[in-house]
């Protein structure tokens, strides 16, 4: 092989080598954003899990009893 032609191989294996090495470091810092999201998620499907099982008070409707008009009725509710 010709020197020109080798010191260029030389530069784009370099090259080829660096730009692997900064995908790897993105792959590294994506795989530590995923296991951080899942683990929030899963820490939030537990919180709505929690609240699923307790009811929510502030949304039920009261029911009134109805006023009494007469005395018999209001015997009765004693």
């Amino acid at each position: 092989m010709s020197e020109p032609l080798l010191h260029r191989l030389r530069a784009e294996r370099d090259d080829l080598r660096g730009q692997a090495q900064l995908l790897a470091r993105i792959v590294r810092v994506l795989e530590i954003k995923n296991s951080k999201l899942k683990e929030s998620n899963a820490d939030l499907e537990q919180q709505v899990a929690d609240r699923a099982s307790v009811p929510d008070l502030t949304r039920r409707r009261r029911q009134f009893r109805p006023l009494c008009t007469t005395f018999e009725q209001r015997i009765r509710m004693l």
